[in-house]
């Protein structure tokens, strides 16, 4: 990791361990489930949205300061088989959703084709 001396103490950026940081799709199952709630609740669309996108910029500051600690009191909290179930189900939740958006996208399961505009012009049903 690179480590900087600030404030008289070294500091390092990353935590040396093998993570992936970025856009990942394991957040779309809570999102969906969240904004459905807030939206039952009487919350307009995109301000369940908004605080979506505001609960992920506080979740990537948590993540910010989780890479300034070393990674020997990283592992000590988060042991391999706390990770090891943590993945698992991720995976697990993803599946739903994976198989939605399998052969064509859940647009293509529920929209009636005989109806879409689109089709109707281009093969000429009524």
């Amino acid at each position: 990791p690179l480590s900087k001396k600030l404030f008289g103490k070294r500091l390092y950026i990353g935590s040396g361990l093998l993570s992936v940081m970025g856009t990942s799709f394991t957040f779309l199952p809570i999102f969906e489930i969240a904004i459905g709630q807030m939206m039952d609740n009487d919350i307009d669309g995109t301000v369940a949205y908004g605080k979506m996108l505001g609960t992920s910029m506080v979740c990537a500051i948590l993540e910010l300061c989780f890479s300034l600690v070393p990674g020997k009191f990283i592992n000590r909290m988060f042991p391999p088989v706390v990770c090891a179930v943590t993945v698992t189900l991720i995976g697990v939740a993803l599946t739903g959703t994976g198989m939605k958006y399998w052969g064509g996208g859940v647009v293509c399961g529920d929209m009636i084709w005989k109806e879409h505009s689109q089709v109707v012009d281009l093969v000429g049903f009524d």
